[in-house]
């Protein structure tokens, strides 16, 4: 098996000029940069919403879309909007180059350009996004770290009592049933059961966020290794009831564990159902893995249309996403989200 390191970083270019694809296609290599390509700017949005781009480098003056519409496709879509664009344009127009930065490109360059120049742009771009990701991923580890320290206390202990308890009441259901009262041992599994998934789930709630914290952000070595998103799919949906329907998890579905382990993608799971079902226990979700090309995207859907409240689920499942070097984007439902991480490739 074969699959990239987490040092790889993907560029797209999107540009109607073929001598501007062939060399940008080629300067690239030479650092482990991985080019995609793009001849308009329709085409550039569709790349960008279905790769993983650590850049942009966009021409502006293209026919159909042009690069200012790109530009404004890409900044309005939160799950693409923190890509850097660099504008790479043969206009000098003042009110160009002013329009393109005040739109949410990060940098502008003229054509004809020095490639090592352009490098020199390309990496500094990567250095202010990595700059920008540790300093949000520090904030917000910080107010998540003490909610969740507190929950842990208030939380666990309690919890556990509960548990022992509702068990002790399944025994007794199991004597009244020896008794011949089986009406009433029936309504009283039932119950205890039904609070016993509860429990699990709270459990499972205080459970990711501590392996949220846990996370050392980029200073954490890469893991080594794969993981099998199917098997960890099918364990979450377990533990999380029969509200959850799973399908196109029948076979092993590795992806390169990058900085990230199976229990940072188990919980990373666990969030996005429990943020797709609002945290309510009768709401069914469907999870479904499908394979596209060298990518495997997980779609979690209500299996009937509602809102979703659950934002720091949302928030957290965002950075655990990043550790495996994938994406989280809204899904072909309303209320729904889709998963798309690289999987692992024989050869």
């Amino acid at each position: 098996m074969s699959h990239e390191t987490t040092t790889t970083k993907r560029v797209l270019v999107i540009d109607d000029a073929a001598d501007e694809l062939a060399l940008l296609d080629i300067f690239p290599g030479r650092e482990g940069y991985v080019v995609e390509t793009a001849r308009t700017g329709e085409a550039g949005v569709a790349a960008a919403r279905e790769g993983v781009h650590d850049v942009v480098l966009l021409d502006l003056h293209m026919p159909g879309l042009d690069g200012f519409g790109v530009l404004a496709t890409l900044k309005g879509d939160p799950a693409l909007a923190d890509v850097p664009v660099i504008v790479v344009s043969g206009s000098t127009v003042e009110k160009d180059v002013v329009r393109a930065l005040e739109m949410g490109a990060q940098d502008y360059v003229t054509k004809p350009y020095a490639v090592e120049v352009l490098l020199a742009r390309v990496r500094a771009a990567l250095r202010i996004r990595a700059a920008q990701q540790e300093l949000a991923r520090a904030r917000r580890g910080a107010a998540i770290g003490a909610l969740a320290a507190g929950l842990a206390h208030e939380i666990n202990n309690p919890a556990a009592f509960v548990v022992t308890d509702l068990h002790e009441i399944r025994e007794l259901a199991q004597e009244l049933a020896e008794a011949g009262d089986e009406e009433r041992a029936d309504n009283l599994l039932a119950l205890a059961d039904e609070a016993l998934l509860g429990m699990h789930r709270i459990r499972d709630v205080v459970r990711d966020l501590a392996v949220f914290i846990a996370v050392g952000g980029d200073t954490a070595p890469p893991a080594s290794g794969f993981v099998d998103l199917a098997a960890v799919v099918l364990r979450r949906a377990e533990r999380f009831g029969g509200r959850v329907e799973v399908s196109g998890a029948d076979a092993p579905a590795l992806i390169p564990s990058g900085i990230g382990a199976e229990d940072e993608l188990d919980a990373l799971v666990g969030l996005l159902i429990r943020h797709v079902s609002a945290g309510e226990t009768d709401s069914p979700v469907s999870l479904t893995l499908e394979r596209d090309g060298r990518f495997l995207c997980l779609h979690v859907e209500p299996t009937t249309p509602r809102e979703t409240s659950d934002a720091l689920s949302l928030i957290i499942a965002r950075e655990l996403a990043e550790r495996f070097g994938g994406t989280l984007g809204s899904g072909r439902r309303e209320g729904s989200w889709v998963l798309k991480l690289t999987a692992v490739t024989s050869g």
